[in-house]
C-alpha cells in the first residue's frame, strides 16, 4: 500500500496500519477505513486532509506540526493522540472518540470544540490554557490540567466550569472528584437557579408585553 509521498509500501499488519516517521506532508491516497489502529505520528503533516473517515482502533497523529485538525477521522473507536504538534485550535475534531484523548505539548489557549463526552481520559497538560472555555462536560477517566502556567486556582475553574471527572492531575496537586463533590454540587444548584430564574424573569417580560405594560 502506497500513500502521501512514502515511495515504499506501508504494511497493513493485522487491520493497522504504521506510517510513522516517513517524512510523510500528506495522506493523500489513505484508505477510508481502518479496522485496526492509524498511526501516522513522526512525520511532518501540517494537516488531516485525506485521513481515514473511520478508525476503528487508535488515531495516532503526534509529534507532526499539524496547525489545525480539520480533516481528521469522522469517527474514532480507539484512543486519539494529536500531542506534541502546533495546534492553537480543536476546530475541526472529531465528535467521536471512543478511548484516551491526548492533546498535550500544544498551543491551546481554550478548549473550544472539544468533544462533550470524553470516554477515558483527557489530557490538556503543557498547552497555554487561560480558560476551559469549551471543555468537556464529562470525562469518565482522568484529566490532566498541568502545566497551563496562564491558569490558576485550576479547583476553581473545574468547579465552575462543571467539568466531572474521576479525578485531575494538577499544578496543586491530584484531586479525586470526592475532594470536590460537596463544592461542585453546590454550583451546580446555584447555576441551574440562575437559570431558572432568568426563565422566569424572560417570562414576566414577555408576560408584561402581552399585556401592553411595556410600550
Amino acid at each position: 500500500m502506497k500513500f502521501g509521498n512514502i515511495k515504499k509500501e506501508v504494511k497493513n499488519i493485522n487491520n493497522t496500519i504504521d506510517c510513522s516517521q516517513k517524512n510523510l506532508k500528506s495522506l493523500e491516497g489513505c484508505p477510508e477505513v481502518i479496522n485496526g489502529n492509524f498511526n501516522c505520528s513522526y512525520n511532518n503533516l501540517i494537516k488531516l486532509r485525506f485521513s481515514p473517515k473511520k478508525v476503528n482502533g487508535d488515531f495516532n497523529c503526534s509529534y507532526n506540526l499539524l496547525q489545525t485538525l480539520e480533516g481528521s477521522p469522522e469517527e474514532i473507536n480507539g484512543n486519539f493522540n494529536c500531542s506534541n504538534n502546533n495546534l492553537k485550535s480543536l476546530e475541526g475534531l472529531t465528535k467521536k472518540i471512543k478511548g484516551h484523548f491526548n492533546l498535550s505539548f500544544n498551543y491551546l489557549e481554550n478548549l473550544e470544540y472539544s468533544p462533550k463526552v470524553v470516554e477515558g481520559d483527557f489530557d490538556c497538560s503543557f498547552n497555554s490554557l487561560t480558560s476551559l472555555k469549551g471543555r468537556p462536560k464529562i470525562i469518565k477517566g482522568t484529566f490532566y490540567i498541568s502545566e497551563n502556567p496562564p491558569l490558576k486556582d485550576i479547583k476553581k475553574h473545574i468547579i465552575d466550569n462543571q467539568i466531572k471527572a474521576k479525578r485531575y492531575f494538577t499544578d496543586e496537586g491530584r484531586i479525586e472528584f470526592s475532594d470536590i463533590e460537596k463544592e461542585f454540587i453546590e454550583k451546580q444548584n446555584s447555576l441551574e437557579k440562575e437559570k431558572k430564574d432568568l426563565i422566569q424573569q424572560n417570562k414576566k417580560i414577555l408576560n408584561e408585553k402581552d399585556f401592553g405594560i411595556i410600550f
